[in-house]
């Protein structure tokens, strides 16, 4: 199956806890600079299978050939272990990846407070 499959649009800006979410691993990893981004920032599809991963569209920056993941684990509001990835291409915030370990569908997003940076 593609991406293009697995996803659904949605557009609208980031939540609050997207918003925490992202700030935490990009600082906590050194990433600081991204931050800025945020604000320019919005969900343009979501996974349909019912996770909270989203893709990412960063309005008025320049792209440049910066690409990385940072990645993080710990558990979601319902005790369920979960992977969390920050994708960055073309040096842009593209894709905030939360998954489950256990193959779980619907969760919510995660406390960063029961994250671990990886």
């Amino acid at each position: 199956m593609n991406k293009e499959t697995l996803f659904v649009e949605e557009h609208r800006d980031l939540s609050a806890k997207e918003v925490d979410l992202i700030k935490w691993l990009l600082t906590k990893t050194n990433h600081s600079e991204f931050i800025e981004q945020i604000g320019k920032t919005k969900v343009v599809s979501k996974c349909s299978c019912g996770c909270p991963t989203v893709d990412l569209q960063v309005e008025g920056y320049e792209s440049k050939p910066v690409r990385f993941v940072l990645s993080a684990e710990g558990f979601s509001p319902e005790g369920i272990a979960v992977g969390v990835i920050l994708h960055v291409r073309n040096g842009l915030v593209s894709e905030l990846e939360v998954y489950s370990q256990d193959g779980t569908k619907v969760f919510g997003l995660p406390e960063i407070d029961r994250l671990q940076v990886l």
